[in-house]
C-alpha cells in the first residue's frame, strides 16, 4: 500500500526557503513573474513543468520513497543535484494553482497570490487563453484539423452534430448507433475511449429529457442494449465501460420518472431485459419506477 504523503505536505514555502538561497529564490521568482513556467503534469505526488531559460528545461518536483521531497531539472545546475532557479519557479507556479500547503503556514511565498490571476501556468491554461483570443474562423479550422488527427475528437463532434438535429427520434437513434458501435474486439487500452463515448452519449441524452418526448426512454434502452452487446467484445479489465453503461441506466431512470411512459409497455420491455440480458442493468430502475408509480 502506498502511504506516501501528498506533494503539498512536503513542498511548502518553508521547504522552499531551506532548499534555495536568497539569490536563487529571487531568480526563480523572476522566472515565475515573467510567465516562463508551464506546468505540463500535475498529480497528487508530482508536478512536472517546462521552464524557459537559456533553453527549455524540464523540472520534476515529487514525493520520493520515505516521503521526502525530491527534485530534478535537466539544466546544468540541476544536473549537479542543486535545487535551481527553475525548480523554484516551478514550485511558485504550483503554489499559484491553489495547492494547499498543509505542512507549512498555508501560504506560498509573497507575490504568488497576486500573480495567480494574471499568469496561466498549465498547458490547459495556455491553450485556453490562446483560444479566447482567436476568431470563429480560426477556431473552426483548429477543430477540423483536430478531428482529422484525433479519432476520439472526431467521434465526439459527430455525436454532437447528430444530436443537434433537433429532437427527432431518428436523429437520436443514429447518434446512439454511432456512439455504441465497435469494430472488432477492443482491448483494455481502447476500452477507456469507448467508455468516454458512452458517457458523452449519456450526457447528451439526459439533456433531451426536457424535450418531453416519451420515446426517449426507448432510445435509452436501445443505447444500453447496444452497449451491453458491445461489452461482450471488449476487454473491460480496467472497469471503465460498465460504469458508463450504468450512467446510461441512470439517465433512463431519470427519463422514466420525468416522462412517465406507458407503464405496461415499459414493464414488458424491462422484464425482457431482465430475462434475456446478462448484466442485470435495469434491476434498480424496475424497483424505483414501480415505487414511484404507486
Amino acid at each position: 500500500m502506498n502511504n506516501r504523503p501528498l506533494l503539498g505536505q512536503v513542498l511548502t514555502s518553508d521547504a522552499l526557503r531551506e532548499l534555495a538561497d536568497e539569490r536563487t529564490l529571487g531568480r526563480g521568482m523572476d522566472y515565475f513573474k515573467r510567465n516562463l513556467v508551464t506546468l505540463t503534469d500535475v498529480m497528487a505526488g508530482e508536478v512536472v513543468a517546462e521552464v524557459v531559460g537559456g533553453d527549455i528545461y524540464e523540472v520534476r518536483l515529487f514525493v520520493a520513497e520515505g516521503g521526502r521531497l525530491a527534485y530534478a531539472c535537466d539544466c546544468p545546475v540541476g544536473d549537479d543535484g542543486v535545487f535551481c532557479k527553475h525548480a523554484v519557479a516551478t514550485a511558485l507556479a504550483w503554489f499559484a494553482q491553489g495547492e494547499k500547503d498543509e505542512a507549512g503556514d498555508g501560504s506560498a511565498p509573497s507575490a504568488t497570490a497576486n500573480a495567480r490571476a494574471r499568469h496561466p501556468h498549465t498547458q490547459v491554461d495556455v491553450i485556453f487563453g490562446f483560444l479566447l483570443e482567436q476568431d470563429e474562423s480560426t477556431l473552426r479550422q483548429l477543430i477540423l484539423e483536430g478531428c482529422q488527427i484525433s479519432k476520439r475528437l472526431r467521434e465526439k463532434v459527430l455525436l454532437m452534430a447528430r444530436m443537434d438535429k433537433g429532437s427527432a427520434i431518428g436523429a437520436l437513434k443514429a447518434a446512439v448507433r454511432q456512439a455504441t458501435r465497435i469494430s472488432g474486439f477492443l482491448d483494455w487500452q481502447d476500452a477507456h475511449g469507448y467508455a468516454e463515448q458512452l458517457e458523452d452519449l449519456a450526457t447528451m441524452l439526459s439533456a433531451r429529457i426536457a424535450d418531453g418526448d416519451k420515446r426517449l426512454v426507448e432510445v435509452l434502452e436501445m443505447a444500453i442494449a447496444h452497449a451491453e452487446s458491445a461489452l461482450e467484445h471488449i476487454d473491460d479489465s480496467n472497469g471503465h465501460v460498465f460504469p458508463a453503461i450504468e450512467a446510461l441506466q441512470k439517465v433512463h431512470l431519470e427519463a422514466c420518472l420525468a416522462l412517465r411512459p406507458d407503464p405496461v409497455a415499459l414493464a414488458e420491455r424491462l422484464l425482457a431485459f431482465q430475462m434475456e440480458g446478462q448484466w442485470d442493468t435495469f434491476s434498480a430502475n424496475t424497483v424505483q419506477i414501480e415505487c414511484n408509480q404507486r
